[in-house]
C-alpha cells in the first residue's frame, strides 16, 4: 500500500529489485517497494493507503518479501519515518528490531492478489497436433502476449506485455533478452512487423481510444 499520497512509476530491475513501484512525493520524497509481483501494480495518481502491488519475490530476491525504502532527492535515507515519528531500523536478520507498525494503511483484512494463470506456451512446427516446443514465459494473469523475429535471426519467439512494458525473449530460454518501454498500456493495441526490412521486427501501437 502507498505510505503516502503521490505519483506512482513502475520500474523494473532484472539483477535487484525486480518488479517495483516507486511513488513520488512531495518536497523530493520518495517510498520504494521492490520485489513486487509482476501483475496488480499501479501507476499514476495514488491515495495514502491505496494498494499498487502485491508482495512478491523478482529481482534479488531469496523469498517473498517486501522491500520498501524512503528517499530524498535520490538518496536512500538510513532514518525513517512511521507515523511521523524518526526510526533508525536494525538491518540483523530475523531481528525483532525490523518490525514497525504504521497506522497510514486503514485497510484491516488482507487483500488478495490475483490469481495468475499458467504461462505454459506450447508451440507446434507443422500442424501434426502435437508440440514441438514446450516453454514457459512471462506469469500468465493480464500480461499480454506478443511474437516475432527481435534479433532478425529468422525465428519469431515470445514476449509479453506488462502495462507498458515488454519483455522480449530470443531463445525459449525463459528470461528475456530485450525489456522496453512503449506506449502508456491501457487500451492501446500491440502491432508487431519489420518496419524498415531491416530483418529484426519491432513494436507499434494503435491507439483505440482516439
Amino acid at each position: 500500500m502507498a505510505s503516502a499520497a503521490g505519483t506512482a512509476a513502475l520500474k523494473y530491475e532484472d539483477e535487484l529489485g525486480g518488479y517495483m513501484v516507486v511513488v513520488s512525493h512531495a518536497d523530493g520524497w520518495q517510498t520504494v517497494y521492490a520485489h513486487l509481483q509482476s501483475t496488480g501494480r499501479v501507476s499514476g495518481t495514488v491515495t495514502q493507503g491505496q494498494v499498487i502491488g502485491y508482495v512478491g519475490s523478482s529481482g534479488a530476491a531469496s523469498g517473498p518479501h517486501l522491500h520498501w525504502e524512503q528517499k530524498l532527492n535520490g538518496v536512500r535515507q538510513s532514518t525513517l519515518y512511521a507515523n511521523g515519528v524518526a526510526i533508525t531500523p536494525s538491518w540483523t536478520a530475523n531481528s525483532s528490531a525490523n518490525a514497525y507498525t504504521s497506522n497510514n494503511c486503514p485497510v484491516s483484512t488482507p487483500v488478495t492478489p490475483p490469481v495468475l494463470v499458467s504461462n505454459t506456451f506450447y508451440l507446434n512446427n507443422n500442424f501434426d497436433g502435437s508440440h514441438d516446443i514446450a516453454t514457459s514465459y512471462g506469469n500468465g494473469g493480464a500480461q499480454q502476449v506478443v511474437v516475432g523475429d527481435w534479433d532478425g535471426d529468422g525465428t519469431d519467439t515470445l514476449g509479453v506485455r506488462d502495462n507498458y512494458t515488454f519483455y522480449l525473449n530470443n531463445d525459449f530460454d525463459g528470461y528475456h533478452d530485450i525489456l522496453t518501454t512503449y506506449g502508456n498500456g491501457g487500451l492501446q493495441q500491440v502491432v508487431v512487423g519489420d518496419w524498415d526490412d531491416d530483418g529484426v521486427d519491432t513494436l507499434g501501437i494503435r491507439d483505440v481510444t482516439q
